[in-house]
């Protein structure tokens, strides 16, 4: 590790940010804002179970894809607790739209305090952008929701050599929903499979369908005499994320073929290449 790399460490310590926000209510309770140790992976492994999603700022106060996160999150959070976490309410829209605004407002509040500690600690205007994963809990009550936000530093992975993937294990039960139970779950295919020099593990079922990895998408490349193809497994049967819609959106700008079509593993030989959107080590 250089010195630069030490003073950025210090200077952008991970924080925790939890709080309870109750519905009509425009107060913050029990707002706890602390530094921590905690990886994001022990965040989630640590924390009560919830619906998840992680993102990144931009220029170090806008937030990266957040309309389809936000929405995300609050579909998951639904999934896995029941359509009616706040009770019949006869009004959902309402419910909805106010869960949007508490969160924006207390995400804009979590991004303004970790950066003004970043400038408290630094002689210099420090330039690091944020990675945030959100948590809902699930609820206590019928009017409230629990937030936990995890902030670090991005630490940038070194993407100038091949990794190293190993097909092992069956898809998931739910890949929709974004659950921090998903990381208990897998955690034993991670300790088993997770040898050094290999980034990820592939998800695939008896038929040979490949699916996704433990945390990305998986995508083989087809070349034909005039065109590229991007293959990829049917949205039903993966998690539906911003990666995987961003690759789609970018196939399209370069005139790629994209479908949505399980990779076969004996097919693999015949690809031109595969690749993921993420890795674990």
């Amino acid at each position: 590790m250089t010195k630069q790399d030490e003073h950025s460490k210090k200077v952008l310590p991970a924080v925790e940010f939890r709080c309870t926000l109750r519905l009509g209510d425009s107060e913050t309770e029990n707002p706890h804002f602390f530094e921590t140790a905690r990886s994001v992976k022990d965040f989630l492994l640590l924390s009560p179970r919830g619906a998840y999603t992680a993102t990144r700022t931009l220029n170090q106060h806008a937030v990266m894809n957040w309309s389809a996160h936000i929405n995300r999150l609050l579909e998951s959070w639904y999934l896995l607790f029941g359509p009616n976490c706040f009770g019949n309410l006869d009004n959902e829209e309402f419910a909805n739209e106010w869960i949007k605004h508490r969160i924006n407002m207390t995400l804009k509040y979590g991004i303004g305090e970790y950066f003004s500690r970043a400038t408290k600690l630094s002689s210099k205007n420090s330039t690091e952008e944020a990675k945030i994963t959100l948590l809902m809990l699930e609820p206590k009550s019928i009017d409230t929701v629990e937030l936990y936000i995890h902030f670090d530093i991005i630490q940038i992975a070194n993407i100038s050599s091949p990794c190293t993937v190993v097909i092992h294990g069956p898809p998931r039960t739910l890949p929709v929903v974004k659950d921090s139970k998903w990381l208990s779950d897998r955690k034993p295919l991670e300790e088993s499979k997770l040898i050094p020099g290999i980034h990820e593990l592939i998800l695939s079922d008896p038929n040979g369908n490949i699916y996704e990895g433990l945390t990305s998408n998986f995508f083989c490349v087809i070349r034909e005499i005039n065109s590229i193809r991007i293959e990829t497994a049917p949205l039903d049967h993966v998690l539906n994320g911003t990666m995987l819609k961003a690759v789609e959106r970018v196939c399209k700008k370069l005139g790629f073929g994209f479908k949505f079509r399980f990779p076969q593993i004996r097919d693999a030989i015949l690809w031109d290449g595969a690749f993921i959107t993420s890795k674990i080590s």
